[in-house]
């Protein structure tokens, strides 16, 4: 990446739903960012941890650091619920994260913006201090992409886009030798 300044470097923030608003250090310092998008969404068709991409299951995370790797953007900060938290260390490492909420059944059990603005500010300055630490995560190519339906009809639609496999009466196999065209499969697989 060349020499690290607060001008030059590329931060990765994976903030997901429940981030309060108001201005991060990351912005407030000049940093391009990348900020991912949930999956929010996709459960009813796709189970999000039976994604499974080169032999590895691929949470939300990791498909968003995946995107941010492909820029040379290493992930620095995740914000979510316990769970996102501790799969971003599995897959990054010693990443900063901060949990603002945890799931109850369907519900969630949040913490107030406020002070989920000051623990993501806090977080996302300690990110900053220690940007030599973080390497953009990547996985080599050819990719393969596994997707597990909950639903056989649904399967059965994703095993039409050219290319697809059915591997099992819910799984559907794409290949692609670049992650931009993976998740291109993947997104109209989730269609």
């Amino acid at each position: 990446m060349g020499k690290t300044t607060l001008s030059s470097v590329l931060v990765a923030v994976l903030i997901f739903a429940g981030f309060a608003t108001g201005q991060t250090p990351v912005a407030a310092a000049g940093l391009k960012v990348f900020i991912s998008v949930d999956m929010e969404g996709v459960s009813g068709v796709i189970n999000p941890d039976d994604v499974v991409i080169n032999g590895k299951k691929m949470p939300e995370a990791g498909i968003n650091g995946l995107i941010a790797g492909m820029f040379d953007v290493p992930v620095v900060l995740v914000s979510g619920d316990k769970a996102i938290g501790e799969q971003t260390r599995e897959l990054f490492g010693d990443v900063e994260t901060v949990v603002v909420k945890e799931g109850i059944g369907s519900a969630e059990l949040g913490i107030h913006p406020i002070k989920t603005r000051e623990l993501i500010w806090g977080k996302a300055t300690s990110a900053l201090k220690r940007l030599k630490d973080f390497k953009p995560f990547k996985v080599k190519p050819p990719y393969t992409l596994d997707v597990a339906f909950t639903d056989e009809e649904e399967a059965q639609k994703a095993a039409r886009i050219p290319g697809a496999v059915r591997v099992d009466v819910h799984t559907v196999r794409f290949t692609a030798d670049t992650v931009m065209d993976l998740l291109k499969l993947f997104r109209l697989a989730k269609m």
